[in-house]
């Protein structure tokens, strides 16, 4: 049986009529075809007794790694093609045998196909080899260290932005509190002063109306404080208590306590 050697991976021709067929070329640049495939194609039943007819040197026996494990497989040469081709008696044979010769064979001869088996590396190369793979699991593992990295980083940076969220509502919400307190400030004040200045109002009315009424009463002297405003503003633009007692009237501008009572605070 001829030997030789063959990768894992095969070139598939495809004939929509008659099928799939599996070819390599080996190390000596020799094409081989899939038996299978070939009985499949004629309809051969029995594939071990088909290839028995064959000489020694047309067949290969290949053992290539699968997903199921290692597995056998049967290689034909173009003379081992021929021979089962032209011994069949089916209709689609000679259809199958044009194909071959005039598509699939001219193909791999002008392209090259695919050269599955390479030579056994020497250990100059495995070490090369083994290194290249250290150094990509190497990378690898920086790789996921710092896809680790990221995330958490990622997950920090939420974090980081749900509290700033949280602090700007804060402070959105204190300055909603401190306008609402100003503006509650300014209307109690005004309030106040509405009060304030309708009692000075009053208070003056009753003064005038006393004066008024003892105007010919030589006796008589009110006491006019009561009935004045409770500040009023000096030369410098300060309110002043109006107490006589405890200001000097020299700095007080009397002008300023003529007319409207106004209370300025």
């Amino acid at each position: 049986m001829y030997k030789s050697r063959f990768g894992m991976d095969f070139e598939i021709f495809k004939n929509q009529g008659l099928g799939n067929v599996r070819t390599a070329i080996d190390d000596n640049n020799q094409i081989w075809f899939v038996a299978k495939d070939i009985t499949d194609i004629l309809e051969i039943q029995n594939t071990a007794d088909a290839l028995k007819n064959l000489d020694k040197d047309e067949i290969v026996k290949v053992k290539l790694p699968t997903n199921r494990g290692v597995q056998s497989m049967m290689l034909l040469n173009e003379s081992g093609m021929y021979s089962l081709v032209l011994r069949s008696r089916k209709p689609q044979a000679n259809e199958f045998k044009n194909w071959l010769t005039h598509d699939v064979i001219p193909s791999i001869r002008e392209h090259g196909g695919y050269i599955y088996q390479q030579e056994l590396l020497n250990d100059k190369e495995k070490a090369k080899l083994y290194d290249m793979i250290e150094s990509l699991q190497q990378s690898v593992t920086k790789f996921k260290t710092r896809w680790h990295e990221l995330n958490a980083d990622k997950r920090e940076l939420k974090n980081t932005q749900r509290t700033l969220k949280k602090e700007i509502k804060s402070l959105k919400d204190y300055a909603d509190t401190k306008d609402k307190m100003y503006d509650d400030l300014f209307n109690d004040f005004e309030k106040v002063y509405a009060e304030n200045k309708a009692l000075k109002a009053e208070k003056y009315a009753k003064y005038e109306a006393m004066t008024s009424k003892n105007s010919n009463n030589p006796a008589y002297e009110p006491r006019k404080s009561e009935f004045e405003a409770d500040y009023y503003m000096d030369n410098q633009g300060f309110l002043v208590k109006n107490d006589v007692k405890d200001n000097d009237k020299e700095d007080i501008d009397m002008s300023d306590r003529d007319g409207d009572y106004d209370l300025d605070i």
